[in-house]
């Protein structure tokens, strides 16, 4: 587009990118005053439809009307007042309520080009789908005398001098073209569903690429192709796909300069401009086909026609809307505040996890552990003989560590079994304690053992906390070969518990040949 207009009395198209510049003596004509408006509307447009969106602002209920008569089929839908922003950017408001006839509107139809188009939920037989369109428009109004040639004709003596805007609503077969609004529905339902995982170790361009790979067949499309693909997303994000909060940022981005593009209308591109019309509603009409005669013909076609034995339904599935800034504000911070503040039950019952082999289960109730919840221990042995089985427990134990600042209090001991425990180091990310084994019970501590470790924070906290068994040539030195140095690091800057509770268990286990260590069971706590 462009406009090489130096004057007042240019009649080159308008430019929607340039406005007048004025300067003084300058004679100013229609085509300035209409150069101007065109210029700060396209704008107004522009900003409404790339900033905020489309659809329905407020109002615009679509209903239908019960029946005139009991038994009769309903079929008249009415459309409320309210105002809507369409994908063009034109604000069009409808001041009192719409009405319209869908069995008058669908008339006879032409069996043998027209097709029905599926049934609504639960439902059977022969429908066709139509929508309820609004579109923008506008009329010339308010006529005014207009100097001009003497001799002209009695229509040229005045010219309108407003225009009004006005809008047109109708019935379609076919939807008004919303492929945005499509789209926006897809990425986010797809890229949602991705599980959020603090540890997750997967890259920044990993996450993106397999958001890519959904919409591979729009980023691969050829300029001006005609074939539309039949999904934005393809697919369901990989079962393994695990993103950190921080990369929702990155994920935002995409959108905007990537993906959005292929979706949205461009201002700039005359081939792709943005509609005039937005669907207010679906209706599923029922059909049925008759035989009809031709005028003046003893031709029969067979038709379709409005079968008065059912009644119109509507679907407002597909219908775009557009929440005010402020009801998205409200809603962001009333969700904030139910989930931080979202009230909990107890639980009242812990699955035990008392023997060998039991399988794993992420469980199902929504329901909370309280902080000195425990899940038992296998009962003491009759005999503290070795036992003619695989397994064997030789030690176990639960200790409660108190921290107070920098200092850290003896191992409160809550429950021992052929053993006792010791603090040796202590600092404000890593503890260290000593495991040492009764040698009166346990004469000689077996290499073909397994070290079970559980941590448990007893005061309310969301401090990460990993348990490990240490073993180096130091510890060997110091305390010997037949003892277990407990490690606990802070996954965090320092220990935020004040209380730290954890639980070992200690199995010897047959084997045919001796293991050159123990085998660790670790635990993390999130």
């Amino acid at each position: 587009m462009g406009c090489d207009c130096q004057n007042g009395t240019s009649t080159t198209a308008v430019d929607p990118c340039r406005r007048v510049n004025y300067s003084l003596g300058m004679i100013l004509g229609v085509d300035d005053f209409v150069q101007e408006s065109t210029y700060h509307s396209s704008h107004r447009e522009a900003l409404a439809r790339l900033a905020l969106g489309w659809g329905t602002l407020s109002g615009l209920q679509a209903s239908i009307d019960p029946a005139e008569k009991t038994g009769d089929p309903k079929s008249q839908v009415r459309i409320g007042p309210g105002a809507a922003l369409l994908p063009n950017g034109k604000l069009v408001h409808v001041d009192c309520d719409q009405c319209c006839d869908a069995t008058k509107w669908v008339g006879e139809l032409d069996a043998t080009t027209f097709l029905p188009s599926g049934a609504p939920p639960k439902q059977s037989g022969n429908w066709a789908r139509a929508w309820v369109t609004l579109s923008f428009c506008e009329s010339k109004c308010v006529d005014v005398p207009v100097p001009g040639d003497p001799c002209r004709t009695d229509d040229k003596l005045v010219a309108p001098s407003r225009v009004q805007d006005g809008f047109h609503l109708d019935l379609s077969w076919s939807r008004p073209e919303q492929t945005e609004e499509d789209a926006i529905r897809d990425f986010f339902q797809w890229t949602l569903s991705i599980g959020v995982d603090q540890n997750a170790t997967g890259s920044e361009e990993e996450l993106l690429n397999a958001i890519r790979d959904a919409a591979k067949e729009w980023i691969g499309r050829p300029a001006g192709s005609t074939i539309v693909p039949s999904d934005f997303q393809a697919g369901t994000p990989p079962a393994s796909l695990f993103y950190k909060e921080e990369l929702l940022r990155s994920v935002l981005r995409l959108w905007t300069t990537e993906l959005r593009p292929l979706w949205s209308v461009s201002c700039s591109d005359a081939s792709r401009p943005a509609a005039n019309a937005i669907a207010l509603a679906g209706l599923w009409i029922p059909l049925k086909k008759i035989e009809s005669k031709k005028d003046g013909s003893e031709k029969i076609e067979p038709k379709w026609v409005f079968d008065d034995t059912r009644s119109v339904e509507l679907d407002l599935s597909q219908r775009p809307n557009l929440l005010s800034l402020r009801a998205v504000q409200e809603m962001v911070k009333d969700l904030k505040e139910t989930v931080a503040s979202s009230t909990v039950v107890p639980a009242t019952t812990i699955a035990a996890g008392t023997n060998f082999g039991m399988a794993s289960s992420v469980g199902s109730s929504a329901q909370y552990a309280r902080a000195d919840h425990s899940h038992g221990t296998p009962p003491l042995p009759a005999s503290v003989g070795r036992q003619k089985t695989p397994y064997e427990l030789v030690a176990a134990g639960e200790l409660v560590l108190n921290l107070d600042g920098d200092n850290l209090v003896e191992p409160e001991i809550v429950s021992s079994y052929h053993s006792s425990a010791k603090v040796v180091f202590a600092n404000l990310q890593t503890l260290r304690i000593l495991l040492a084994y009764d040698r009166r019970e346990i004469p000689k501590l077996s290499r073909n053992r397994i070290i079970q470790l559980l941590p448990v924070i007893v005061e309310e906290s969301t401090n990460r906390i990993l348990l490990a068994i240490e073993r180096n040539l130091k510890h060997s030195e110091e305390f010997g070969n037949d003892v277990d140095v407990v490690r606990i690091d802070s996954l965090d800057e320092k220990f935020a518990a004040k209380r730290i509770s954890f639980q070992y268990q200690v199995f010897e286990f047959a084997s045919p040949r001796p293991i050159k260590e123990p085998i660790v069971i670790e635990r993390v706590r999130k």
